[in-house]
C-alpha cells in the first residue's frame, strides 16, 4: 500500500484555508502543468554539474527557441521547423531541425505526474519555495521541483546517475522577441 506523505507545511496551509483539503503533491504537479500551458514566453537558464557556463534559454510558445551556450560562442534559434546556428564562423542556415521539445526540462516536468514512474512527495517550503521531490521509481533519477505561489516552477533540479544540474526559470509571460538570424 502507498503511504501518502505530506508535509507540515502542507497541513497548516490546509489549515488556514491556502490550500485544497484534497492537494497532493501529485496534484501540485498537476497545477504546475497547467500553469505551463498558459505560458506564452519564458527564460530558462540551466547549469550543469561540473560546467562553469550556463546554457540560457528564450522559450515563445508554441514554436520558437533561442539557446546561448557556452558564454554566447554557440547559438540556435529554431522558429517552427527553421533552425540557425551560429558558432564562430557566423550564423548558418542548417537544413535539419534539432529536437526542442526538452527545452527548459518541461518535457520531463510533464512526465513526473505519472504515478507509473515517479513517486512524487512534497517538502515543504525550501528557500522560499513550495518543494516536491520526484523519484523515478526505476533509481535513475529524482528532481525536486520548486513551485512559485502561481503553481509556475522556479527551480527544477535533477540528479542523474550521469551527473547533475538545475534549471532556473524566470520572466514568465514577458515580451520576448525571437526572429530568424540574418545569414
Amino acid at each position: 500500500m502507498k503511504a501518502l506523505q505530506i508535509s507540515l507545511v502542507t497541513l497548516l496551509c490546509v489549515a488556514a484555508g491556502a490550500l485544497p483539503a484534497y492537494a497532493t503533491a501529485y496534484d501540485d504537479l498537476a497545477k504546475c502543468e497547467r500553469a505551463m500551458a498558459g505560458v506564452h514566453s519564458y527564460r530558462a537558464t540551466l547549469q550543469a554539474s561540473g560546467s562553469t557556463a550556463a546554457t540560457q534559454m528564450e522559450i515563445v510558445a508554441p514554436n520558437r527557441f533561442h539557446v546561448t551556450m557556452f558564454g554566447g560562442r554557440l547559438q540556435f534559434v529554431v522558429i517552427d521547423s527553421k533552425f540557425w546556428a551560429k558558432d564562430i564562423h557566423g550564423w548558418k542556415r542548417l537544413t535539419y531541425p534539432p529536437q526542442m521539445t526538452g527545452i527548459g526540462d518541461l518535457e520531463r516536468l510533464s512526465h513526473l505526474s505519472d504515478k507509473t514512474k515517479f513517486a512524487v512527495s512534497d517538502l515543504g517550503i525550501r528557500n522560499g519555495y513550495h518543494a516536491l521531490l520526484a523519484k523515478e521509481k526505476s533509481g535513475d533519477s529524482q528532481s525536486i521541483v520548486s513551485l512559485r505561489a502561481d503553481h509556475l516552477p522556479a527551480t527544477i533540479e535533477t540528479r542523474t546517475k550521469r551527473g547533475s544540474f538545475l534549471i532556473t526559470y524566470s520572466d514568465f509571460n514577458s515580451p520576448i522577441t525571437i526572429v530568424a538570424p540574418r545569414t
